[in-house]
Parts: structure tokens; C-alpha cells; sequence
């Protein structure tokens, strides 16, 4: 999986550009749990449902989701499910390429 080795950040923000450095050590095992917790799921998830299972904060997982989607290792099946508030949200699952991968 071909990740970038920076994180992305805010332009012109020090806060947002530290807040990505502090996570930079632990960005690869965090998105290898939420990429595991999609694996797991058939039906895929959405990201509620992902923070629901791993505990991680929103922040945290939509940003993995979003490293993981960008790099096509997991995709949208154009499903939606509502979240814990009642919205609808896209769910995704483990692309085919990745699990050709595996």
C-alpha cells in the first residue's frame, strides 16, 4: 500500500501541521486497525461504525478511511447506512485490488 509518508495538514496552520507530525509514529498501525476492522465486515462499514468498533476518535479514523480510499486500497460501495445520529453515511469496503493483494 503506497501511502505518502507525510500526513496532510492544513495550509498556513501551525497547529494543523503539528497535530499531523504527532500522529506520523502511529498513522500506519492505526490505518492497518481500521483497514483489519473493514476487512472483517462483508457488508463493509462506515466510518460511525468503524469508530464505534475501535474506539478511535472521528477525526482519527475518517482521516485513515480517507488515506485508505485515496490510495484505492479500500472503496465506496455506494451503499449508505445511517450513523449513531441518524444520518446516512457511505460505506466501504476492501477493494478487490487489496484483497488480490492479501
Amino acid at each position: 500500500m503506497m501511502i505518502p509518508d507525510t500526513l496532510p495538514y492544513v495550509p498556513l496552520s501551525s497547529t494543523s501541521k503539528e497535530a499531523a507530525g504527532s500522529m506520523k509514529p502511529r498513522a500506519a498501525a492505526l490505518r492497518q486497525l481500521v483497514l483489519d476492522t473493514i476487512r472483517s465486515h462483508r457488508d463493509g462499514l462506515t466510518c460511525d461504525e468503524v469508530e464505534a468498533l475501535t474506539g478511535l476518535r472521528h477525526q482519527t479514523a475518517s482521516a485513515r478511511i480517507c488515506e485508505l480510499r485515496d490510495v484505492n486500497v479500500i472503496v465506496a460501495t455506494g451503499d449508505k447506512r445511517p450513523t449513531r445520529s441518524g444520518r446516512n453515511a457511505a460505506v466501504y469496503r476492501v477493494s478487490t485490488t487489496a484483497q488480490a493483494g492479501r
